[in-house]
């Protein structure tokens, strides 16, 4: 294990059960890399738990922005642990610095957040995609719950679910376009040598799973899996602004379309530039209208969504630009 000193022979604060050596597979061909930035304990929690897992990755690659992100975790894991900081804070720099550090025998790279719950079957199933589907360059899990729910349930409802229960084991799946939802993103390792994550979009990075989704389906399939099962708690701590989400809600979409990959011009321009500003104005003067996302600051997004459309009006659509208006409204 590839542990910091300050990390070694520090009792685990988070308890993870041991199955019986019988019931437990290595994937060896997989690993699994989460970036994480000031949720320490909770992304110690997520490995913790993946510990338990039935089926297990070869190797867990977590990346920091700092040393104090970096979670204690226990001395002895069920697969290999690789604690590592990038060279600087953001997701695609975080992500595209754990896939420098994947091991050579690695066939497949799969991206979780760091407040995910997996299937127990989970990384034996995104092997079984690959496997089965030879054309297959990187799907997402199926996430079957997101946000507003404990660690607990979301465990209870993942033992709950058989991997197949109807679903399809590939295809465009939940939605119809190729496109990553960035929570569990599975990708051909080799894939990843010919594109990685945009290191043009700073901190959280939104958009930047749908962006790398498209280009990847220029050398295969895309699309989703209903067998690889996942529920992604959403814990609100560590992230940026509202205001700095609603100004990536515009600038980072836009951006996109201008890269010429994935994103209609006309569409993006008319649902970022029109429909994306209106509906935060309206949540925020009608509250009861917004009854699915009652916990977003829609004041702090609109907010966002203005400065983003000013900037679009001088003719700068420039994601780096969002490191300035969080720090504007973070003080």
């Amino acid at each position: 294990m590839n542990i910091p000193e300050n990390q070694k022979n520090v009792a685990s604060a988070h308890d993870f059960a041991e199955k019986p050596a019988a019931k437990i597979r290595v994937i060896s061909s997989l690993s699994v890399i989460i970036a994480t930035v000031g949720r320490k304990e909770i992304a110690g929690q997520t490995i913790c738990s993946l510990a338990s897992r039935k089926t297990l990755p070869h190797s867990v690659i977590v990346v920091g922005a700092s040393e104090n992100d970096l979670p204690v975790l226990p001395n002895e894991l069920p697969f290999q642990i690789h604690l590592s900081v990038a060279p600087a804070k953001g997701l695609p720099i975080q992500r595209n610095h754990g896939i420098r550090h994947l091991s050579p025998s690695i066939e497949f790279a799969v991206f979780l957040d760091d407040d995910m719950e997996v299937h127990d079957d989970y990384c034996a199933e995104v092997e079984n995609v690959f496997r089965a589907y030879p054309e297959v360059a990187g799907f997402s899990g199926h996430c079957i719950a997101n946000g507003d729910i404990s660690r607990a349930t979301a465990r209870t409802l993942l033992d709950q679910q058989p991997t197949h229960q109807g679903r399809p084991i590939f295809g465009f799946f939940p939605k119809r376009w190729p496109g990553f939802y960035g929570c569990a993103m599975n990708i051909r390792r080799r894939l990843l040598d010919l594109e990685q994550f945009d290191e043009n979009l700073p901190l959280y990075a939104l958009g930047e799973d749908c962006e790398m989704g498209f280009r990847l389906s220029r050398h295969g399939s895309v699309g989703g899996s209903g067998s690889c099962l996942v529920v992604h708690l959403a814990v609100r701590s560590g992230r940026i602004s509202e205001v700095g989400v609603g100004y990536a809600q515009i600038i980072n979409p836009l951006y996109f379309s201008c890269k010429g990959i994935g994103f209609p011009k006309f569409a993006t321009y008319w649902q970022k530039l029109v429909k994306m500003p209106m509906v935060n104005l309206i949540f925020w003067l009608i509250p009861s209208f917004d009854q699915k996302s009652s916990f977003v600051d829609r004041k702090g997004r609109f907010r966002g969504n203005i400065l983003a459309l000013s900037d679009v009006a001088k003719g700068k659509i420039e994601p780096m630009n969002l490191l300035n208006v969080v720090a504007k409204f973070e003080k």
